[in-house]
């Protein structure tokens, strides 16, 4: 796995790499882009933000990427491009508040940059994070995220209405 994690993100070799265009957001689902750092073209799985975010499966990850950083690019050598079928489901109501208590740390990072990525989106400025007091490991495990998460101005624990050391209160940019 990590081999395969290593060949994605090798540089292109300069006769393979293809000629791109600039990157704009008049990307479609379905088409095939280059990010800088990734040796293989990716498709683009999703839009969002009229077209300034998009999702590409990288080594089996989903990833949101500002579709500036991005370059149109043909599909890899060898790899017919099939149909694209798009769904729709409803997702459920964005909160202000994401409640993780019970989850494992695995679970409740995931869930917290999911929930960021919505926020910012979303263009909130302020959410709350519900770990419990337990024994710290959610605390710890949220706090370690919101340090490297970009666009994060500031966090801190709740007030005593809030939820004191239970609660986590963080202001986006």
């Amino acid at each position: 796995e990590k081999e395969q994690v290593a060949a994605i993100l090798k540089p292109p070799a300069p006769e393979e790499a293809a000629e791109t265009g600039p990157a704009g957001p008049a990307f479609q689902v379905g088409d095939w882009v280059r990010m800088e750092g990734l040796r293989d073209p990716v498709r683009v799985l999703a839009l969002k933000r009229d077209g300034r975010e998009a999702q590409l499966e990288v080594g089996g990850m989903h990833l949101w990427i500002d579709a500036g950083k991005l370059t149109s690019s043909t599909p890899p050598r060898g790899e017919a491009a099939p149909a694209v079928r798009v769904s729709l489901t409803d997702a459920a109501p964005l909160t202000y508040e994401l409640d993780l208590r019970g989850m494992t740390g695995d679970e409740a990072a995931f869930a917290v940059e999911k929930y960021l990525a919505d926020a910012s989106v979303s263009g909130w400025k302020s959410v709350r994070i519900i770990h419990g007091k337990g024994t710290g490991a959610l605390r710890t495990r949220v706090q370690e995220v919101l340090r490297r998460w970009p666009g994060i101005k500031s966090f801190r624990f709740g007030r005593p209405e809030e939820g004191e050391f239970g609660v986590t209160v963080v202001e986006l940019e």
